[in-house]
């Protein structure tokens, strides 16, 4: 079955939609479409849980529960129930509570933890990255529309050596994504209509947000962002305007 899949996703790869559109901007994603947050964060992982001599947690395990911790953070945020906070302070936030989870929480200084925390600054980008995002600047306004605080995009910026021609960060708009107020103003930003821009991310549900408001897309399928390829990850014919298995690959369809 397996095998069957990722002949299909091979196919679906090829195709693309948009014949004849001309984009004026394209707008990634981040975490999982540009850089490698599992895979970073498991390798930091293993070393902070070595150097503490902490043998029971799976870096797997921690990496993915930290991740998928603050989503209930941002539904609140959007709906307003909760003040906006970045994901900086939400990210300390939830390993602060699952070390405690783990029994683990005495083993690290506040200090410490606020490094273990930042390792979300130092996370590793895809191999594809740099070269797609130089070549798509040659004709095309290249920005971040990311969930992640400015600080933390630059950083991560740095780390990998990717250049951009501006950042857009759900911390400029005091939402986060899928909040379609979040999409429309970096249009607005830009001085271009949604249908003008390209969304990128590996992710559909980003995607779909986008869709609805008008803007194109393209999926960035990363079949190792959860370490084993996930249902709802595989491609679907006319799901998406682009379909490309790295930001190079990307740029060439584009091209």
């Amino acid at each position: 079955m397996k095998k069957y899949q990722k002949q299909m996703a091979g196919l679906l790869l090829a195709l693309s939609s948009s014949v004849g559109f001309t984009a004026k901007a394209i707008l990634f994603d981040t975490f999982g479409t540009v850089v490698d947050w599992r895979g970073s964060m498991v390798t930091s992982l293993n070393q902070a849980f070595k150097q503490k001599k902490i043998t029971h947690i799976q870096s797997e395990d921690f990496a993915d529960a930290w991740a998928g911790s603050y989503a209930d953070s941002i539904d609140a945020i959007n709906t307003g129930e909760a003040p906006f906070v970045t994901v900086d302070v939400l990210n300390l936030r939830a390993l602060q509570k699952l070390l405690e989870t783990y029994q683990v929480s005495d083993k690290f200084t506040q200090a410490e933890t606020e490094v273990l925390a930042h390792i979300w600054h130092k996370l590793d980008a895809w191999p594809d990255a740099k070269e797609g995002l130089e070549s798509l600047r040659k004709s095309l306004i290249v920005s971040t529309l990311s969930n992640g605080n400015v600080k933390l995009l630059v950083d991560l910026s740095k780390h990998n050596h990717l250049t951009w021609d501006m950042h857009f960060s759900g911390e400029s708009m005091g939402k986060y994504k899928p909040e379609p107020s979040v999409y429309l103003a970096a249009a607005r930003m830009l001085n271009l209509e949604p249908e003008d821009i390209i969304l990128a991310a590996s992710h559909k549900y980003d995607l779909k947000a986008a869709q609805a408001l008008g803007f194109k897309t393209a999926y960035l399928f990363r079949p190792h962002e959860f370490g084993e390829t996930r249902d709802g990850q595989w491609p679907i014919a006319g799901e998406f305007d682009y379909v490309a298995e790295g930001i190079d690959e990307l740029s060439e369809k584009l091209a």
